[in-house]
């Protein structure tokens, strides 16, 4: 058996040089500015067998220069942002008092022994989940939209935008399993030591 992605000799960050400082990057003031961040962390995957991606983002920061370290954390901040927007979207309908006593769960629901809220309570507590959810981001396109202000057109798009997603984290999720069998298949410990074309054939390259 062929072991295959056998670990380089040097498996230090350094095993070969970034030129991120050099001129496979634009600097400040050329006419192409296009975010570094993203090419160092593509140049330190291609460079080096480091896996966390913490210890990639803090070898990548070091790599950039102070000048543009601004710049960079904005197109960083960017990607936090549309994470936060797609958390404050899995918002459920609350269904629990809003005197404090019952916590809503959208697993185990209300709290066991709260007090059922009033109608009142329940009517008000729509209202602020509607209000909330309507001003929910949108991606649609070329723009984003608070929900509120999507057409047919924006939720046909988002729509269509979720179904691909899920077909792509469906397919993903096919490939490891797939991969899982063969190093089950062939009795081995890690991915590693399967041959190449058990690889192949599992990963999607046959």
């Amino acid at each position: 058996m062929k072991p295959i992605f056998a670990s380089p000799e040097d498996s230090s960050p350094s095993a070969r040089p970034l030129t991120t400082r050099g001129s496979d990057v634009p600097h400040s003031g050329e006419v192409a500015q296009a975010p570094r961040l993203p090419a160092v962390i593509r140049q330190l995957c291609a460079s080096t067998t480091v896996a966390d991606p913490r210890e990639l983002a803090t070898l990548a920061v070091a790599e950039i220069a102070d000048d543009d370290l601004r710049d960079e954390l904005v197109n960083a901040a960017t990607g936090v942002a549309r994470e936060i927007i797609r958390a404050l979207r899995q918002y459920e309908p609350p269904t629990d008092s809003p005197d404090g006593l019952a916590v809503h769960d959208a697993q185990s629901g209300p709290a066991v022994g709260a007090p059922s809220p009033s109608r009142h309570g329940r009517v008000a507590l729509m209202r602020g989940w509607v209000a909330e959810q309507m001003r929910a981001r949108v991606h649609v396109g070329a723009e984003w939209k608070l929900l509120r202000d999507c057409t047919l057109e924006d939720l046909a798009f988002a729509a269509a935008q979720r179904r691909e997603i899920a077909a792509r984290t469906e397919a993903e999720a096919e490939r490891y399993d797939r991969l899982a069998k063969a190093v089950a298949d062939a009795g081995a410990a890690t991915v590693a030591d399967i041959d190449e074309a058990a690889f192949a054939a599992a990963w999607g390259q046959a």
